[in-house]
């Protein structure tokens, strides 16, 4: 190096040696004194941050849920439920037929228990829409 070139030290000789370049006491860092209340803002801020972790365990819970085949979709209750009862309508139609048939009821007698197992079934049919897959909630209203 030659003779006349000056080395500027970028650092203030004020600082040690093991200290320069590293970060220093920044404003607000450290142990807050006993009766400190923070501001409005990080009040805020942090109950913002409460609710979006409680929102990430709920939704980790729910896909436990799932995964673990405890809690299973309504439209997959609903498509069930839907196949089953459809089974069994088509078993409790066929009752007045049978009936006619092995006992020897009248076709008007037959004809009337018809009648009468379909408004049974539409009844159930508009409570079950009603009551189980009306409301998300599971409240039991449609509304």
């Amino acid at each position: 190096m030659p003779e006349n070139i000056e080395v500027l030290d970028p650092w203030p000789s004020s600082l040690p040696k093991g200290r320069r370049g590293h970060g220093g006491a920044r404003e607000g860092a450290g142990r807050k004194p006993a009766g400190h209340v923070p501001p409005q803002e990080k009040v805020e801020f942090d109950a913002a941050r409460a609710r979006h972790e409680a929102a990430k365990a709920d939704l980790a819970e729910l896909e436990y849920k799932k995964r673990s085949g405890e809690v299973v979709s309504r439209a997959a209750v609903r498509d069930a439920c839907a196949h089953a009862f459809a089974s069994v309508a088509q078993s409790l139609r066929s009752i007045p037929d049978a009936l006619e048939r092995k006992h020897g009821l009248t076709p008007e007698q037959a004809e009337a228990a018809g009648i009468t197992i379909d408004a049974v079934l539409a009844d159930l049919a508009e409570e079950f829409e009603t009551n189980v897959f009306g409301d998300p909630n599971g409240t039991g209203s449609a509304a």
